[in-house]
């Protein structure tokens, strides 16, 4: 039986819809996990048909897992792996098996922000960065100049030690939290930049860089960046979409990006495009139902055609104003119970609600883009108005804890 092998995956967003793609495309799925949750409620994850214990940081293991495959009848057909972690190894995997790969050196230039940074050094895209190795570099005239600036951990994700620093104590403190947890290698510095933000969907096919979609996003600062609000741009044929698209492709093809997905989240700063990051996958979370509802494109299983070898189709089927308007919380504690969802999947325009935390779970003010707590996905005859929809069913929703 062919089979398509997923390394790792969320119990929801864009890498378990992969998992359920794989499925409506006819393929049996077998899912590599080493998450213990995940083992333990394998039943919750009824689109994987085989899920197999393996320790995925060790390839070896990687190896022996994929090696019981042919005992159990099964041919694997893909091999490939949609969250941030197991990517690069799920294409390695699929070259060792002969099997048609997302480009390998790219991704892992994409998984560490300085070397992304250094990729692109020489284009307009490119804002100031420098590679830190010691705090006493902090007091340097000619990066205290650059203040504020961005400090980030160059191999963290999901806006994780991401810290905006305004001045030199605070470069220090930040510097200190980054060693604490990655006490080797460099820190990295960027200029921050001040413009709105979008980010690009795209899908390489064979050095031919598809634009699947460009969705503004709405950002909130607290403790971190975290993205709470998506509106997909629907006017392609306009002078943003087609500017975002330009530098989109440009930034891939400085990559190296041959054949694979990536979302790149970039900044218009005095009418020029600047790369925030770049990242080897579809967005997590909402992107792919968010994409889906508004044009009609399942991303992950095009991104899966293109796995198996097949053309993808990125073509809208249906064209509708969407938003997805995320749920944080302001306090932490054990979640007692949550309401309002059956209220805001009646409101005028909501196609998706998504509640993430189960009773008796610790829920905290968010750190990461991993506590988001729930999402609302609407739709409106116009962008300000499925805006205004999915704010007011998100607004519904309420999270009590002890």
């Amino acid at each position: 039986m062919d089979c398509i092998v997923f390394i790792g995956t969320h119990k929801s967003g864009s890498s378990y819809d992969a998992i359920s793609a794989a499925a409506g495309l006819g393929y049996f799925t077998v899912l590599l996990a080493d998450k213990e949750s995940q083992l333990d409620q394998a039943a919750e994850f009824p689109a994987v048909g085989l899920m197999l214990r393996c320790a995925l940081d060790d390839p070896e293991h990687i190896r022996r897992g994929l090696g019981l495959l042919p005992e159990k009848g099964l041919k694997a057909r893909a091999i490939v792996g949609f969250t941030e972690e197991h990517c690069h190894a799920a294409s390695l995997m699929a070259k060792e098996c002969g099997l048609r790969y997302f480009t390998p050196d790219a991704i892992k230039t994409m998984l560490n922000k300085l070397e992304t940074r250094r990729a692109i050094q020489d284009s307009p895209y490119s804002p100031f960065f420098r590679a830190i190795d010691n705090k006493s570099e902090l007091g340097r005239r000619d990066i205290l100049e650059k203040l504020p600036f961005i400090m980030k951990n160059p191999v963290s994700a999901g806006s994780k030690e991401v810290y905006k620093v305004c001045a030199r104590e605070e470069c220090e403190a930040a510097f200190d939290e980054i060693r604490a947890r990655r006490p080797e290698g460099p820190v990295l510095l960027e200029e921050f930049l001040d413009g709105p933000q979008f980010l690009a969907e795209t899908l390489t096919v064979d050095k031919d860089v598809r634009v699947a979609a460009v969705v503004g996003q709405e950002i909130s600062y607290d403790y971190r960046f975290i993205v709470t609000g998506y509106s997909v741009l629907t006017d392609r044929r306009g002078e943003l979409y087609a500017s975002v698209c330009a530098a989109a492709k440009d930034i891939v093809k400085l990559i190296g990006m041959e054949n694979g997905p990536c979302h790149l989240e970039m900044r218009l700063v005095r009418g020029e495009w600047k790369l925030i990051e770049a990242n080897p996958r579809i967005s997590g979370g909402v992107m792919n139902t968010l994409i889906e509802t508004a044009f009609g494109v399942n991303l992950v299983r095009e991104t899966l055609k293109l796995a198996l070898g097949r053309q993808p189709d990125l073509e809208p089927k249906h064209i509708k104003e969407a938003f997805a308007q995320y749920v944080t919380v302001q306090k932490a504690g054990i979640l007692l119970r949550v309401t309002g969802r059956n209220r805001a999947a009646e409101c005028e325009g909501v196609e998706h609600v998504y509640v993430k935390p189960r009773k008796g779970q610790l829920i905290i003010p968010p750190i990461s883009m991993g506590q988001r707590y729930a999402y609302v996905v609407a739709t409106g005859g116009t962008a300000e108005r499925a805006a205004q929809n999915a704010r007011y069913a998100a607004g519904q929703i309420r999270f009590y804890v002890n």
